[in-house]
């Protein structure tokens, strides 16, 4: 059974998103207007580009402030139990023992066949 994980980011991270996009804005603006002669036409394509990156990164930081959750950045996809082969084996014994213990306290097994099936289990670990 897979499970999903987001990974979003935190509140100190919107905040300095929005800090560098202004402060790379600036830059940018400074950068364009520094420009001169042959260089001019080229400066302004560039702090065009260079302003909608920066401006995508502030908005992005206040949407995610001003909705309280922000975007999914990630996805991670994560197996609840290991598979067999990567299982060590007081983790394998632990699990049997939990499963044996559940399927008692639901019913499922009665109080003869889980005392034989423990003593199988620890006989196995010992």
């Amino acid at each position: 059974m897979n499970r999903t994980i987001s990974v979003r980011p935190s509140r100190t991270s919107s905040v300095v998103m929005i800090g560098m996009g202004l402060l790379f804005l600036f830059f940018g603006i400074a950068l364009v207007a520094a420009a001169e002669g042959e260089a001019k036409p080229f400066a302004l394509i560039f702090g065009i580009l260079w302003a909608a990156v920066c401006i995508g990164f502030i908005v992005s930081g206040i949407y995610s402030l001003s909705r309280g959750k922000a975007p999914s950045v990630a996805i991670i996809d994560v197996e609840s139990a290991p598979e067999e082969g990567n299982r060590t084996e007081g983790a394998d014994f632990e699990a049997k023992l939990r499963k044996l213990e559940r399927l008692r306290k639901e019913r499922l097994i009665g109080e003869e066949e889980y005392r034989r099936k423990r003593t199988e289990i620890m006989a196995e670990k010992w």
